[in-house]
Formats: structure tokens, sequence, C-alpha cells
């Protein structure tokens, strides 16, 4: 079982990259709301203020054979330069600890920055994450949803899961929104 602390720590990591990444979303309808609520949840924590800052990081310790141990390691070299792709599958191998200790907290990072980038799995792996471990706070849930869906916004203008999702999360009513949003994005994985 996660202790308190754990979940404090993935709060405000997945608060921290979903507040930069919606600065430069404030002009795209529908993410108003949503930025300004965002804004309300953060509350400053003088432990995590240089959360967003690049720290120079070793290598983790793989586990495996040693030509599975360079992939990873070409893979977490790749995260770390920002490949969406990269950052996906080391935030799985976290969340599986197949071939690294188990970390969910490394894993939100992973997924959370890939997701970001618009990475469809990502997104979804981050807002089933959020779930699990935040029930409560489907509105933060529904916003990894959107993330997922947002390159077919042009062609789901039409799609009644689509339009659903947004009537609802336009009436905060989150639980619907995530809901119907989740089923959609569910079709393009």
């Amino acid at each position: 079982m996660k202790s308190w602390l754990s979940k404090t720590i993935l709060s405000l990591i997945i608060l921290s990259f979903f507040t930069s990444n919606l600065i430069s979303q404030k002009n795209e309808p529908g993410f108003e709301r949503i930025s300004e609520m965002i804004d309300e949840k953060s509350n400053s924590c003088p432990e995590f203020e240089n959360l967003n800052e690049q720290r120079e990081e070793s290598i983790p310790e793989f586990k495996g054979s040693k030509r599975q141990i360079d992939s990873l390691v070409r893979i977490y070299q790749n995260a770390i330069l920002g490949n969406a792709e990269a950052q996906y599958r080391l935030g799985r191998t976290y969340y599986t600890g197949k071939f690294i200790e188990q970390s969910y907290y490394k894993a939100a990072q992973f997924y959370a920055k890939a997701a970001g980038q618009r990475h469809k799995k990502a997104a979804y792996e981050m807002a089933m994450l959020v779930e699990s471990d935040y029930p409560h706070d489907q509105m933060l849930m529904t916003r990894y949803l959107i993330l997922g869906l947002e390159d077919r916004k042009q062609e789901l203008t039409e799609d009644t899961l689509w339009i659903k999702g947004n009537e609802y999360f336009e009436l905060e009513k989150y639980d619907l929104s995530s809901a119907y949003l989740k089923r959609l994005l569910e079709k393009y994985l």
C-alpha cells in the first residue's frame, strides 16, 4: 500500500505537469475552465518548488540480460531527451517493475511527460493511474483523456461520445465526462 507521502508527491507531479502543459493551450476552446481549476487546486509546497527543474540523474539500475539492459538504457536516454514513445515505455517499465524496481512515482512522471506530448497510450495510462489512486479527482482523469484525444479533435466534432463528454465537462460533471471520453479513447488505442 502506498504511503500518504507517495500519494502527495504523485499528486504534485501530476499537477505540475498539468500546469506547465496548460500554459500553451489557454486559447483552445474548453481548456480555460480546467486551467483555472488546476490553478485553484495547486497549493505551493516548499519541498517541491523545484520539481520541474531538469536534474542530472544517473542511469537507473536495470535488470535482465545484457541485450535487454542495453535496450532499456537507450530507451531511458531517449526519454530524458524528450521522446514521447520512450517516455511511455519507460513509464510502463517502472509501472510493471519487470526490469527495474517498481515505482509508481517514476511511472507517473514519465507517463505525464509523454501525455503532455499527446501520446495516446500514456494519456490513457495516466488517466487510469488517477482513477485508481485518486477516484475522487475525475477532473484530472478527464484532462488526461482529453490530452489523448487532442490530435483527433477535428474528426470527432460529430462523434456522440465526444459531444457528450464535452457537454458533461462544461457542466463540471467530470465522472460522466470521463466515462464517455474513456470509451472514446479506448477505440483509438
